[in-house]
């Protein structure tokens, strides 16, 4: 049985390679900046990857984390909640009502 990813999971997906995009493109940039000003090439080098390797860690789960406080505000404002969950259900289990 083949698990569908969650359109979260799929924006999520989507912005990690915009992201590793432009930390690549900025890597680039800076290893070629540089080069241009007689920097020694293997330095350069080892900085560039070393800001790519940093880069995203740092950045993703802030990212993330603020989206889905975001999302969990929007949702709260809207009542989408149901307040009367039932407490025999799972922690945390509640209706999800859709307003158009």
């Amino acid at each position: 049985m083949k698990r569908r990813s969650r359109p979260l999971q799929k924006r999520l997906a989507l912005f990690g390679q915009k992201m590793a995009l432009a930390v690549l493109a900025i890597c680039a940039l800076i290893f070629v900046v540089g080069l241009l000003r007689a920097e020694p090439p293997l330095q350069m080098l080892l900085t560039a990857i070393s800001l790519a390797v940093a880069a995203i860690p740092e950045a993703l789960p802030a990212v993330v984390t603020i989206s889905l406080a975001l999302g969990a505000k929007k949702a709260g404002q809207t009542k989408c909640f149901d307040s009367k969950a039932s407490s025999r259900g799972n922690p945390g289990f509640g209706d999800l009502y859709l307003f158009g």
